[in-house]
């Protein structure tokens, strides 16, 4: 199945005439209940460069579910929510900050709470790109449906989407 291949088609003004297009402002979600408790869904963490339809092959032998693991993990935009291979992160980072190595925050090395400055020993500066790393590799870690439950995970999602 396709994402989109579900969701219903509705009449929309163009070019002075009406035409069917997909509804694809519809968006069903998985419960935070379920997402938190829920045995069906397994660790996972995705490896450098990998896509979510290398990860729907991966784990579920098809790359159009995709879609199952961006919804699962309530990833709505791919390009500001999953991670960034090496290359493209150091190519942000030098794109978003003047100093690349300049200090973007100080942590208490013993706690590794956030700190204001200080001279007192354990304390640690982090530089903007070790900030961006460090919340990019925040984003290496997903939950996958267990197989078991896709086939009836995906016709839910039929019903829900076609209502």
């Amino acid at each position: 199945m396709t994402y989109f291949t579900k969701f219903p088609a509705i009449a929309a003004p163009f070019n002075g005439s009406i035409v069917l297009i997909t509804d694809f402002l519809r968006r069903v979600g998985i419960g935070s209940t379920f997402q938190e408790v829920s045995s069906a869904l397994m660790p996972y963490t995705i490896k450098e460069g990998e896509r979510p339809e290398d990860v729907a092959y991966a784990f579920y032998g098809n790359p159009t579910y995709h879609w199952v693991v961006l919804l699962v993990n309530n990833i709505v935009n791919v390009y500001e929510e999953w991670p960034l291979d090496q290359t493209t992160l150091v190519e942000k980072v030098q794109e978003e900050y003047a100093n690349p190595y300049a200090t973007h925050h100080y942590i208490d090395s013993a706690t590794g709470l956030v700190v204001d400055f200080s001279l007192d020993l354990g304390i640690v500066a982090v530089s903007n790109l070790e900030h961006e790393i460090n919340l990019n590799d925040a984003k290496r870690n997903v939950r996958l449906l267990d197989k078991r439950y896709l086939d009836t995970f995906v016709r839910s999602f039929e019903t829900l989407v076609s209502d």
